[in-house]
């Protein structure tokens, strides 16, 4: 009886510490996010990049339950693609961020995928490549702006 008691004791102590450890996981998580959650603005472009070819985007991120969503528009562009929408999802890795979507809104292709894998720079600078609706690679740089 008293071994009984004793196991339950134990058990009891070992499901808090684990209570207490998801709990502490989670908030290290959330903080981890923080820095990312705003509004960002920048630039994308392919090849050398000339000024012509260029590509402005405004990027929203949002904290949904614990999960990264982005929202993305498209505010200067040559061609058909300004106006152009895309949401989707993010993970973080340390400093790295993974995006994937697809667009919403706009003329270049409803529901064509879009991804981005970027790397924190500083406090509030992302940089890396993208891949777009056609399939198509470019480089992308923007900063946090609130």
């Amino acid at each position: 009886m008293k071994s009984d008691s004793c196991t339950r004791a134990v058990l009891a102590v070992i499901a808090a510490t684990l209570g207490l450890a998801l709990v502490y996981s989670l908030s290290v998580a959330q903080q981890d996010m923080n820095w990312l959650l705003g509004k960002w603005r920048g630039e994308q472009w392919s090849g050398a990049g000339s000024s012509r070819d260029r590509t402005v985007v405004e990027v929203v991120f949002r904290d949904e339950s614990g999960q990264i969503q982005w929202e993305l528009e498209v505010v200067s562009a040559v061609g058909r693609a300004f106006g152009a929408k895309a949401a989707g999802t993010a993970t973080l890795s340390g400093e790295l961020l993974s995006m994937r979507g697809q667009y919403t809104a706009g003329s270049p292709g409803l529901g064509a995928p879009l991804s981005y894998s970027l790397q924190r720079k500083g406090e509030d600078e992302l940089t890396g490549t993208g891949l777009g609706r056609l399939q198509a690679g470019f480089n992308a740089g923007w900063k946090k702006i609130k």
